[in-house]
């Protein structure tokens, strides 16, 4: 019980950075130049969490199991679940955030203001530009699912066990996926909620989190 104990508050320290970046770098986004803001996107999604992974999975058996993902499952299976999450999230993209601005572009303190895009620090030489719109697909991808499906999954299990309602779970996950998009606009928050708990559903529905993680990398190289 206490290395169980250990091994939780262990697993919230190592994602105490990750989660903190997510909230917090929206401050500088726009008012740094591009090399830093890859620079520390790589070394908060990506350093951080091969790191906390590693050093976890040595210490408590940490796997990539507690976190959702399995490959115990037919490649068949994965593969047409990742279709289906891919398709399914790829049209609830394009639906939300047509409908969340319709309704709100009103309450959107981004209309007079030059809002940040992830389309700004994408180079313009093909084959650099190309490199770099992969490398933030696979880390939103990876990253995003892990940190706010996964593990978010992961404490609430361990928290308060398997009997309290998947929508209770669903909620929660959703509004800090959202809340960590805030400097884009309440359209986008709102919209972000939404795809959030169609996300968390589909991982329940799936019992993997792979398919929502290669539907996520999908769906973010085709809109970036």
């Amino acid at each position: 019980m206490l290395r169980k104990t250990s091994k939780n508050k262990s697993v919230l320290i190592g994602a105490i950075p990750v989660y903190a970046f997510s909230y917090l770098h929206g401050i500088y986004l726009g008012h740094i130049s591009s090399s830093h803001i890859l620079a520390f996107d790589m070394l908060f999604y990506v350093v951080f969490p091969l790191l906390s992974f590693f050093i976890l999975s040595n210490r408590f058996r940490f796997s990539l199991k507690d976190v959702g993902i399995s490959f115990d499952q037919s490649p068949r299976k994965i593969v047409e679940d990742s279709i289906l999450c891919t398709i399914i999230i790829l049209v609830s993209c394009w639906l939300l955030w047509n409908l969340t601005w319709a309704f709100l572009w009103r309450f959107d303190w981004t209309l007079n203001t030059q809002v940040f895009t992830y389309h700004q620090i994408i180079p313009t030489q093909p084959t650099l530009g190309i490199l770099v719109v992969i490398y933030l697909s696979l880390t939103a991808g990876i990253v995003e699912e892990v940190y706010f499906r996964g593990l978010i999954r992961f404490f609430w299990i361990e928290w308060f066990g398997k009997s309290r309602s998947d929508w209770s779970y669903i909620i929660t996950s959703s509004m800090l996926f959202a809340l960590a998009h805030w400097w884009s606009g309440p359209s986008k928050i709102v919209a972000m909620f939404f795809l959030g708990m169609i996300a968390a559903r589909l991982f329940i529905w799936t019992k993997n989190l792979l398919p929502l993680i290669v539907a996520h990398i999908i769906v973010d190289l085709v809109l970036l």
